[in-house]
């Protein structure tokens, strides 16, 4: 048995797009864009990596292993052009830091900081408690991790891969990350 529907047009002014289903709305609506941007991506097609927005979880940018950069690339055009788009997209989000492949780009390079505008955004017995300090922006490169301190706290934090979602995750008290 066929499973005939109508599919719906890029854009019609008015009108909702219709789920093309047999489980009866499981999967939902499916998600409409406008006009302008089916031109868009018609004229200059799908976006290329670094993205303007995170990759969400279940890309599969975020499952690979990151590759090292090579010394060559490191004044390239392309690295320059990756570093500009973390810092641009994490100062947006107002995230403390961002990695490549949250952009869709598997290269091991990892932009981070704390701005004081955001330290001064929590409380001050909330930044003595989580020992938070300022710290200006940092963009590492082949980053590695070295525990100073083996002691494990907890709090509570977001990632802009999981968006919408807060988990109380465990953490070493010191590390030394160098890169």
């Amino acid at each position: 048995m066929a499973l005939l529907c109508r599919l719906p047009l890029p854009w019609v002014p008015g009108s909702r797009a219709q789920s093309c289903s047999s489980s009866a709305g499981l999967e939902g609506p499916a998600r409409t864009r406008s006009y302008w941007r089916y031109l868009r991506r018609l004229v200059w097609g799908a976006p290329q990596p670094p993205y303007t927005r995170v990759c969400q979880v279940g890309d599969p940018v975020l499952r690979a292993v990151a590759a090292p950069v090579e010394p060559e690339q490191l004044a390239g055009p392309e690295l320059q052009r990756l570093v500009g788009r973390m810092v641009q997209v994490m100062r947006r989000r107002g995230c403390v830091g961002l990695s490549a492949p949250q952009l869709g780009v598997p290269l091991q390079v990892l932009a981070l900081e704390f701005p004081d505008a955001l330290f001064r955004a929590f409380s001050p017995r909330l930044r003595e408690l989580r020992q938070m300090e300022v710290f200006p922006l940092r963009v590492l490169v082949n980053p590695s991790l070295r525990v100073l301190d083996g002691r494990l706290v907890t709090f509570p934090e977001g990632c802009e891969s999981v968006a919408g979602f807060l988990a109380c995750v465990p953490r070493f008290q010191a590390v030394q990350i160098s890169g």
